[in-house]
């Protein structure tokens, strides 16, 4: 009979392991992102179908079936935002997020993405107010992508975070060389103490009402990064059961006519 032999591995089968072992152990950033990759495709083409549907069928459907539609829709944006969030802190750490500017009208620019929100907050019995500026045009040299991305994070807050039948305005205001923009909600407010905290990756806020923190805790600090990378400043004024107004302000765009798009 054979007997089982013990034999130390060589150099070359060690070499080997190890590659293998590295190949097989993604690191954390990597690894987050290759997740976020495979969520994005599948999940891109729901939310496309889903949108063709509901704009087909949404007159022939019942209330209750809109109703469900609805919120459907809702639930797949709200996945959507996730998996960004996780891929732009994935962008972020490695050092591979760009900028890609172009000059916009600021007031339409923002009101656009703000109306997108109305059937979320429908939801909720929140009502949306939309304040434009008193003064002046309003044009900004941004990146539409990531600065979208600013506004749909604040407002998503504003409405996770506000009390069902609360209210958001979002207003405009021109200062100087620069144009601010608020989100100002009527929900649960912030502690003093977590407010310094609020733009750090994973941190999140303890829901009160719900007895846990919601969300991941990226969306405010990839906002932060995004809004410092336009040269602009993203803060937070906020009192306990009076809600919040998140603001951020980036510069007027500077010889637009010679801006190429």
């Amino acid at each position: 009979m054979d007997q089982p032999t013990n034999q130390a591995p060589t150099k070359a089968n060690q070499s080997t392991q190890v590659a293998l072992d590295q190949n097989q152990t993604p690191a954390p950033v990597d690894f987050v992102s290759m997740v976020a990759h495979e969520l994005k495709t599948p999940l891109t083409s729901l939310r496309g179908y889903l949108s063709v549907f509901i704009e087909e069928n949404a007159k022939s459907m019942t209330p209750e079936q809109n109703m469900f539609l609805s919120r459907m829709d809702i639930a797949s944006t709200q996945l959507s935002t996730l998996v960004e969030n996780l891929l732009n802190t994935s962008r972020i750490e490695r050092g591979v997020i760009t900028l890609n500017p172009e000059v916009v009208e600021w007031v339409p620019f923002v009101k656009t993405i703000f109306v997108e929100f109305e059937n979320r907050a429908k939801e909720r019995k929140i009502e949306l107010e939309f304040i434009e500026p008193t003064t002046g045009f309003t044009k900004l040299m941004v990146d539409k992508l990531r600065i979208t991305e600013v506004i749909s994070n604040l407002i998503t807050n504003a409405i996770t975070y506000n009390k069902e039948g609360g209210k958001i305005i979002l207003s405009i205001e021109v200062k100087d060389n620069e144009v601010v923009t608020h989100v100002q909600d009527t929900g649960i407010g912030i502690a003093k103490e977590a407010q310094g905290k609020l733009f750090e990756k994973y941190y999140r806020v303890q829901n009160s009402a719900a007895g846990r923190a919601n969300g991941t805790g990226l969306g405010l600090y990839v906002s932060k990064v995004f809004v410092q990378m336009h040269k602009g400043k993203i803060w937070v004024n906020s009192e306990s059961d009076k809600g919040s107004t998140f603001s951020f302000s980036l510069p007027v765009a500077r010889d637009v006519p010679s801006v190429q798009k």
